[in-house]
């Protein structure tokens, strides 16, 4: 099965818009974007056309690298603004600064669930928004569950980038759900051959072979703008996310599903 990330999203957007309009005002979702990052631009694109047609309000800022905490700061201070978020990647900025800078952001505004609040937080089940694209895999695991008929008491899962912006939450949140769940990292030996699911969010593309999984496997991919499979994986696979089409669009619709729970818990 090759999971339809936009039909699936478009199911969601339907029920955002409902829970905006009950709302009785727009909620408003700031996003500042360093540099001119082609992916970067097409999920800004793509963020703002599903704000304005579940009726919120989405603000893009461009600043330069070295103005990213001043204006942060700011925003976070402003009271009409329900949800800050980042753009990532940042380039000139080193990644640990950035995450260092999205502490900046408090959990009640992390929208994109980044914060290192936030993030330590999963641990234990209290956070108050998971990263979206955490949510967005969660949302596919569940579907695969129920497509591939998958054991969930036996399942093992591996995650590909796992002590990234990406895999890190997702290992915590999958552990805490009790899977059996392998962590490999770029440099790592992928001895993927045991999972029942891969899920890769390393941005390397196709670095994951076909003769790499079982037969079988569910494969969600996180790559972007391509995948982190090599092309062909559904012909091992019984369950595959395309790049684009897959995990991109759920993402974009569980940040706003963050954003809308940020208005409706005031």
């Amino acid at each position: 099965m090759v999971f339809e990330g936009r039909k699936k999203a478009g199911e969601v957007e339907i029920d955002l818009k409902k829970r905006v309009a009950d709302l009785g005002r727009k909620p408003v979702l700031a996003i500042l974007w360093v540099g001119d990052n082609r992916a970067s631009a097409k999920y800004i694109e793509n963020k703002k056309g599903l704000g304005e047609r579940i009726g919120a309000e989405v603000r893009v800022e461009r600043v330069e690298a070295g103005e990213l905490e001043d204006r942060l700061k700011k925003l976070v201070d402003d009271k009409n603004i329900d949800g800050v978020m980042v753009q990532l990647p940042v380039p000139g900025i080193d990644p640990d600064k950035v995450r260092g800078l999205l502490k900046i952001i408090p959990v009640g505004k992390d929208v994109d669930g980044l914060s290192s609040e936030n993030l330590r937080l999963i641990t234990t089940g209290e956070q108050e928004f998971l990263p979206a694209t955490v949510m967005a895999v969660g949302k596919i695991m569940d579907e695969a569950i129920r497509e591939v008929g998958l054991d969930i008491e036996r399942m093992k899962v591996a995650v590909v980038g796992s002590k990234g912006m990406v895999g890190k939450p997702l290992v915590s949140q999958l552990k805490r759900f009790g899977f059996e769940v392998g962590e490999f990292d770029l440099g790592d030996g992928l001895e993927l051959g045991r999972y029942d699911v891969v899920i890769s969010a390393t941005g390397q593309t196709g670095l994951i072979k076909k003769s790499m999984v079982k037969k079988g496997v569910v494969a969600i991919d996180v790559g972007f703008p391509k995948g982190d499979f090599e092309e062909g994986i559904d012909e091992v696979a019984s369950f595959v996310t395309p790049v684009p089409g897959g995990v991109g669009p759920m993402t974009v619709v569980c940040l706003f599903e963050n954003l809308v729970r940020s208005v409706e818990n005031e």
